[in-house]
C-alpha cells in the first residue's frame, strides 16, 4: 500500500524472464536484446551471467568498449568470463588501432606491436623505426627494438638500443589500446587455471601467431566442446585463410558463410559453383567481397561486369590487388590505355605495402 501510495510501480512480470531476450539473441536482434538484458540487470545487478550474456550482444554489435566496462565490473572467476575478457579486450584495442591516423606514431608503433606478436619480426622493426621517426621520443619503441634485436640473435644491439628508451608513459588512444592488450594477457594468464576448458583453446586460438595455429587450437576447443558452433564457424575461416580449402569447404557451407565459400570454390576451379554462391550472397558491401565478384566475372569471361565493381572500390585498395584485377578486365577488353594505367598503379601499391616486410634488420641508429 505505501508503495501504491508512493507512486511505486513494479517492474512487468517478464523482465524477470530472460527467454524473452534469449529469443532475441537466436534470431541475431541484439539490439532488443540489449535493451531488454539492461532492464533485467537494473533490477537483478548481481546476475553475472546475465551480464556476460549482454557482454556477448555488444561484441556482435561490435561495441567492444561497451562490453569491456560489463567485463571489468564482473567478480566471478570462471574460464567463461575470462574468454570474454581476452576477446573483448582485444577487440577493444583493434577498435583503436583502426580509428587511428594511418601513418602517425601511434598506428606505426601499434602495428609494430601486432606484427611482433604475430613473429613477423622485420616488419615489427620497420613500423617501430617509423614511429621514432615521426617522434624522436616514442615511449617503449627503443624497448621494442631491443626486444627484436635479442629475438633475431644480435644481443649487443640490444644493449645499445635499450639505453636509448627515455621511459616516457604512453598517453592517449595508443596508452588505451596498451592497456586492452595487457588486459588480454591477464585474462589469457587466468585461463591457464582451466587447462581442460574449451575456452581456454577458443581465446588462445584468437590471439594466434598464424591461422594453421588458430586452427589447430580451435580443432582442441572443439573436442573439448562438441558441435559448438560458434567455435565451428572460426575453425572454418581458419582453415580457409590457413589455405586449408578441403577442410574448410564443409563447414563454411555448413554455417552459410557465403563469401568464404565461394572463395574457396572459386580456388578449387569451380568458378559456377562459386557464382551461384555469391548469388545467394546478395549485396556487395565490402572490399573483398567486391574482389571475389570481380575475380568471378573475369573467369566467366565477363571483364564488363568487373570494371565497375573495382572502380567503386579502387579507393580502398591498400596492396595492389584490386588494380590488379582493373588491369586484367581492361586487357579483356582490349582497352590497353586503362590497363596500363591499372597495372603501374597495381605495382606502385604492391611495392609500397611490400616495404616492411623487406626490411632489413639494422644496427641501432
Amino acid at each position: 500500500m505505501v508503495g501504491f501510495l508512493l507512486g511505486f510501480q513494479a517492474p512487468a512480470p517478464e523482465i524477470f524472464d530472460l527467454t524473452v531476450a534469449r529469443s532475441y539473441v537466436a534470431t541475431k536482434e541484439y539490439l532488443s536484446a540489449v535493451e531488454f538484458y539492461r532492464k533485467y540487470l537494473a533490477v537483478k545487478p548481481d546476475d553475472e551471467d546475465a551480464a556476460q550474456e549482454l557482454v556477448d550482444c555488444h561484441l556482435q554489435l561490435q561495441q567492444a568498449s561497451e562490453a569491456t566496462a560489463i567485463l571489468d565490473r564482473l567478480k566471478q572467476d570462471s574460464p567463461g568470463l575470462h574468454r570474454r575478457r581476452a576477446i573483448a579486450h582485444r577487440a577493444a584495442a583493434l577498435q583503436i588501432y583502426q580509428n587511428l591516423l594511418k601513418g602517425s606514431p601511434s598506428w606505426h608503433a601499434l602495428t609494430g606491436h601486432f606484427r611482433f606478436e604475430a613473429g613477423r619480426y622485420r616488419e615489427a622493426f620497420y613500423h617501430y623505426r617509423q614511429a621514432l621517426a615521426r617522434s624522436p621520443d616514442f615511449p617503449a619503441a627503443h624497448a621494442a627494438i631491443s626486444e627484436i634485436y635479442h629475438r633475431t640473435g644480435h644481443p649487443d644491439w640490444a644493449e645499445t638500443e635499450v639505453q636509448l628508451e627515455k621511459n616516457r608513459p604512453a598517453t592517449g588512444s595508443y596508452k588505451m589500446a596498451l592497456d586492452h592488450l595487457q588486459a588480454v594477457q591477464a585474462a589469457l594468464l587466468a585461463l591457464g587455471k582451466y587447462p581442460t576448458s574449451w575456452q581456454r583453446f577458443d581465446a588462445q586460438a584468437r590471439s594466434a601467431k598464424n591461422h594453421a595455429e588458430a586452427a589447430v587450437l580451435f580443432r582442441k576447443a572443439l573436442e573439448l566442446s562438441p558441435g559448438n558452433q560458434a567455435i565451428e564457424r572460426e575453425l572454418a575461416v581458419s582453415l580457409w585463410l590457413a589455405g586449408k580449402f578441403s577442410e574448410a569447404e564443409p563447414l563454411l557451407s555448413r554455417h552459410e558463410m557465403l563469401v568464404e565459400l565461394a572463395a574457396v570454390q572459386l580456388q578449387a576451379g569451380e568458378t559456377d559453383k562459386a557464382n551461384a554462391t555469391l548469388l545467394r550472397h546478395g549485396l556487395i558491401r565490402d572490399v573483398e567481397t567486391a574482389k571475389l565478384h570481380a575475380r568471378v566475372s573475369l573467369e566467366l569471361n565477363r571483364p564488363g561486369a568487373a570494371v565497375p565493381l573495382l572502380q567503386a572500390y579502387a579507393e580502398q585498395d591498400t596492396d595492389g590487388s584490386i588494380h590488379l584485377l582493373l588491369g586484367r578486365a581492361y586487357q579483356a577488353l582490349h582497352q590497353p590505355n586503362p590497363a596500363g594505367l591499372a597495372l603501374q598503379n597495381a605495382e606502385k601499391l604492391r611495392k609500397t605495402n611490400n616495404v616492411a616486410a623487406e626490411t632489413e634488420i639494422t644496427p641501432p641508429i
